[in-house]
């Protein structure tokens, strides 16, 4: 299984590859698709018939945000007259016609099913063809991209009825899409009702980038009915916060983080905190009664965006002597 340019699908690959037990999305062949094809639909089907707040009902509400419309999230799911794993199978597997002129718009491959927004997340709805490329709804995806796509769910997390999802460097990606993969199987496995049992993504996010310093583009959304851009909301965490942040908590100033993160609105994590530019945080700084304690966090942060390197950024801020 190819990554592409497309996050859904690289991420869904990820997961495909956790998955499966594989070292990676390359180890991923033809006939496994038809594998994964059955594992996403038995959750499916589980997820689909699931009782409100019931057992299994945590993976419909992943689920919900990114298939509106889909066999699994439809109203009607229940009173269907086939089954939701069947109808799951057929359209990931549909066949795709070898000598179609048509690419998939993912990885290039020769495509003929068409996806709209109910099976592809964020895409147009089929009755939108003004921003089609050839004026016909929905876009072309291949069997992979099917497949990778609808393995997205596994690879993201669940927060507050929104989805998400992390765009980094290809570690950090892999890194992001197995610790959920893991997180949602054991969801799917103990028949979670809702994710109050799971762990804050923010966390996740920090645990994946910490290892290597990575900037990430943050993205929180869900599929409805909206513009795209009213609709997803976005956090860039540059190469340089990350430093920052790194070096200031391994050098004992994760009280003073925890000070300034008080007083940022919807501060939720340290992550929030290190996105600020240093203009910012000087300014909330020097609204505090006693700004002193706090100024080699400020000059550490001017240097981190000057070199975002670890040795600049270690060189800028002092070891803080803890009582």
């Amino acid at each position: 299984m190819d990554l592409t340019w497309h996050a859904f699908q690289r991420l869904g690959a990820y997961a495909a590859a956790e998955l499966l037990g594989r070292s990676g999305p390359s180890e991923i062949a033809e006939p496994d698709l038809g594998t994964l094809a059955g594992m996403i639909a038995e959750h499916a089907q589980m997820a689909g018939m699931a009782e409100k707040g019931g057992r299994g009902w945590a993976w419909l509400l992943q689920l919900a945000p990114m298939f509106p419309q889909a066999p699994p999230t439809h109203p009607s799911r229940v009173k269907a007259l086939r089954r939701i794993d069947e109808r799951v199978v057929e359209f990931l597997m549909e066949p795709d016609d070898p000598g179609s002129a048509t690419p998939c718009w993912a990885c290039g491959r020769p495509a003929t099913p068409r996806w709209s927004k109910s099976l592809w997340p964020l895409a147009e709805p089929a009755r939108e063809i003004n921003n089609s490329r050839d004026r016909l709804p929905g876009v072309p995806v291949c069997r992979w991209c099917r497949v990778a796509v609808w393995c997205l769910p596994y690879a993201v997390a669940f927060s507050r009825g929104r989805i998400i999802h992390v765009e980094s460097t290809d570690e950090v990606e892999e890194a992001w899409a197995r610790s959920n993969t893991r997180l949602s199987l054991e969801a799917i496995r103990d028949g979670w009702a809702d994710w109050a049992e799971g762990t804050d993504p923010f966390h996740t996010v920090w645990d994946v980038i910490r290892p290597s310093g990575s900037g990430v583009l943050i993205s929180s959304w869900v599929n409805d009915n909206r513009p795209v851009k009213t609709r997803m909301t976005r956090w860039q965490l540059s190469a340089a916060g990350s430093a920052w942040l790194i070096v200031a908590l391994e050098r004992g100033y994760g009280p003073l983080l925890e000070q300034l993160a008080r007083v940022r609105p919807r501060c939720t994590h340290l992550l929030f905190l290190a996105m600020q530019d240093d203009e910012e945080l000087w300014d909330r700084v020097g609204a505090m009664p006693s700004p002193g304690p706090y100024l080699p966090l400020i000059s550490a942060l001017r240097a981190a965006y000057q070199d975002p390197s670890m040795s600049a950024v270690e060189a800028a801020l002092p070891p803080r002597l803890l009582s």
